[in-house]
């Protein structure tokens, strides 16, 4: 590995409630390199510091995080708002 090559430990809450988010894809941009937080928002990953992550997950904002020197990152995802959802279902009457 190279010289540049930097292991990032973070962690990533719910910007509203401060709890972990568990199952987080963080994906180094432009590569096929992925991680995933565990079931404390927590996570590892070896990057370059010129390197950005993207983080994404189902009913969050997708963010990008620009990597420094700095090897420990907290990032606060952001829900998408969603409007009402209606759930349509049909009995069987003829059972």
């Amino acid at each position: 590995m190279s010289n540049d090559i930097i292991e990032y430990k973070g962690i990533v809450i719910d910007k509203d409630t401060d709890e972990p988010i568990p199952g987080v894809q963080i994906i180094i941009k432009g590569t096929i390199i992925i991680t995933i937080t565990d079931i404390n928002g927590e996570f590892t990953i070896k990057a370059k510091k010129s390197n950005i992550l993207i983080f994404k997950f189902i009913s969050y904002e997708i963010e990008e995080f620009k990597l420094k020197k700095k090897p420990k990152i907290m990032l606060k995802m952001e829900r998408i708002p969603t409007p009402g959802v209606v759930i349509i279902t049909k009995i069987d009457d003829d059972q």
